[in-house]
């Protein structure tokens, strides 16, 4: 199948197997284009040119009923055949295209959107968590403040009552002394 166009040395294999596959699935009956095609292939081999090729094919194929007009008429038909590969070969890697590469791109996409919603909460969170170690430092801090002040009132009232019930011990002993 390879050798149906020989004059082809960086198709890709597979390409060109579905290809010349598609025009041997599609070939008319009778000798038409494919027939020329191989025959034109055969005598190629033997060392002749290119005109000499031709003229020999058609004068050969133009024994059994080929002209010009039905080997141009089939020469188009197997280029609609190709056309219509060519649409299918469109459509199923633009079908590749979006299961492989747009499903994917949309996926990476919602990551990324999740990525930075996640990136925005743990932003939120780490302002929350500053204002609440922010308020521990300032509870903390009152706490000090408070906890002195309470000590300074402790303190204060143990001097004042200590103070007030000396006043009432000497004015007992005074009374007693003087009364």
């Amino acid at each position: 199948m390879r050798d149906f166009f020989k004059n082809i040395e960086d198709a890709d294999e597979k390409s060109l197997l579905a290809l010349v596959g598609a025009l041997h699935h599609n070939n008319l009956p009778g000798f038409d284009y494919i027939e020329f095609r191989q025959s034109l292939n055969k005598l190629d081999g033997m060392g002749m040119d290119e005109a000499t090729v031709f003229k020999s094919a058609f004068v050969t194929a133009s024994t059994i009923g080929l002209t010009k007009d039905k080997l141009l008429e089939t020469a188009n038909h197997y280029k609609e055949v190709l056309a219509g590969e060519s649409m299918k070969f469109d459509s199923a890697l633009n079908s590749k295209i979006k299961s492989k590469i747009s499903d994917r791109k949309v996926k990476v996409e919602q990551a990324q959107k999740k990525i930075e919603a996640y990136q925005e909460e743990i932003k939120r969170l780490e302002e929350q968590i500053k204002l609440y170690a922010d308020g521990i430092e300032t509870a903390k801090k009152e706490i000090e403040t408070d906890k002195e002040n309470i000590q300074t009132t402790g303190v204060n009232f143990e001097k004042t009552l200590n103070t007030i019930l000396d006043q009432i011990d000497r004015d007992i002993l005074n009374i007693n002394q003087y009364l």
